[in-house]
């Protein structure tokens, strides 16, 4: 009886050995979801980042095209204004 007590302590030690395995496997595996969950909405989030930054580049580079044109535009307005602006030369009629 002794022998069969003890074959029955040593299965039950071996089912309580398998359960822990497959506690700590089941972790291991939700431990994993997780991490790749985490991993995919890091990479999710740089992903919408990216796009906000070429987003930024391009309305910096059209707010730049905007800028020399108007820098342009001054400069030909100023130089029509110095055409204009051209004092009278003394004539003969100033010198007397």
């Amino acid at each position: 009886m002794a022998a069969s007590a003890a074959g029955g302590e040593s299965q039950k030690q071996l089912l309580s050995i398998i359960r822990d395995f497959a506690s700590e496997k089941s972790q291991r595996r939700a431990g994993f979801r997780f991490l790749r969950r985490r991993l995919a909405d890091s990479r999710a989030a740089a992903d919408a980042a990216l796009e906000e930054l070429d987003a930024a580049k391009r309305a910096r580079e059209e707010a730049e095209q905007e800028l020399r044109g108007s820098q342009v535009q001054a400069a030909i307005a100023a130089a029509s204004i110095q055409a204009l602006e051209v004092p009278p030369h003394p004539g003969p009629e100033s010198t007397i």
